[in-house]
């Protein structure tokens, strides 16, 4: 679920800043599990790109209940690639480790 909604806003991202269609891979997600999630209840999980750095978005998010009880918080890098059209027409990005190395260190919570 964050992978998608880490990634969705970057997307929002890439939108405010008139970036048109500049597509991103997840490099790395972390998440600190803080409560158990409570059965039958409604769960809100957002998203938000905290910084860039080049082709590096570092990015966060966290779920949490309808009362704004944090329930999971997540970290994540997220790396912008080429659009690069494959022979089916579909976009496709490539050489993602060129832009993250083993040496990148995620920020702390």
């Amino acid at each position: 679920v964050m992978d998608e909604v880490m990634g969705r806003a970057n997307a929002a991202y890439n939108e405010m800043h008139n970036l048109g269609y500049t597509p991103v891979v997840t490099g790395e997600i972390t998440c600190r599990y803080i409560s158990p999630a409570p059965l039958l209840e409604t769960l809100y999980a957002y998203g938000r790109v905290d910084s860039v750095d080049g082709r590096k978005r570092f990015t966060s998010g966290e779920v949490v209940t309808e009362d704004g009880r944090v329930l999971v918080k997540c970290k994540g890098v997220f790396f912008q690639v080429d659009y690069i059209p494959n022979d089916d027409g579909h976009e496709a990005g490539r050489n993602i480790k060129r832009y993250y190395g083993d040496d990148e260190v995620l920020p702390e919570f």
